[in-house]
């Protein structure tokens, strides 16, 4: 659902396991999407994969785990709850693209966001 989403403005690559995730990193991505519970590698694993492998971009947690819930002190630039509508989710990639490298442009790091929004565009 979120390919279709956002493939009009932004290429998009899919990866529907944590492995397929860490095969597709490279320094061309800007913003991963990236949930904590995807198959395989947990979403953790593929974070601190793309720290080892130095990539630098911006990462975007969209899952239903509420942050406590987990590994609190997962490194991403904003974090938001399922369910996450349309306007939400375009709107936070578009300020991860334009966030300078000092910015949070969500201040998700200290608390997650839930969005409850189900407008389309």
């Amino acid at each position: 659902l979120y390919t279709t989403w956002v493939e009009s403005k932004w290429r998009v690559r899919n990866a529907y396991s944590g492995e397929k995730a860490v095969e597709q990193l490279d320094n061309k991505i800007d913003v991963i999407l990236l949930d904590r519970l995807i198959p395989g590698r947990c979403g953790a694993e593929v974070l601190e994969e793309v720290h080892e492998q130095g990539i630098n971009c911006r990462v975007l947690i969209v899952t239903a785990m509420e942050r406590e819930l987990g590994n609190t002190d997962i490194e991403c630039d904003a974090y938001l709850l399922k369910p996450v509508g349309r306007d939400t989710l375009t709107g936070t990639i578009e300020d991860l693209l334009t966030a300078t490298a000092n910015e949070c442009p969500q201040q998700s790091r200290q608390r997650p966001h839930r969005h409850d929004d189900t407008a389309q565009n």
